[in-house]
């Protein structure tokens, strides 16, 4: 199992030395500093909490509509930043790579010994 270990390790190093995984940190930071994202992202969040908070109610509650319109918009602007966009794609890829590589090592890994540590 030694070898196993090391192979993943091997792997995961890999993953991080990828020239996406250091674009995805680099837009993490133009994240992390841009007042307008961050506007964005708190927009979005707020939106999303009053939406699953009158969603229990479903159309009976009197402010269903404005509050699901009102979701649908912050999310168009947070998804329709440049910068978000990129981010989202490359992470969306890079979890497709991990994903595709998770596949692979469960057909190599004995059925006994599946659980990870």
């Amino acid at each position: 199992m030694d070898k196993v270990d090391n192979l993943v390790d091997e792997i995961c190093e890999l993953i991080e030395s990828l020239d996406e995984k250091k674009k995805l940190a680099k837009l993490n930071q133009v994240i992390e500093s841009d007042d307008e994202i961050k506007k964005l992202i708190e927009d979005f969040e707020n939106a999303k909490a009053k939406y699953y908070e009158v969603s229990k109610y479903s159309t009976h509650h009197p402010d269903f509509k404005e509050v699901s319109h009102n979701l649908i918009k912050a999310k168009e602007n947070l998804y329709s930043n440049e910068v978000i966009k990129e981010f989202k794609e490359i992470e969306n890829s890079l979890s497709m790579l991990i994903f595709e590589m998770n596949k692979k090592l469960k057909s190599v890994v004995p059925k006994s010994k599946k659980s990870c540590h």
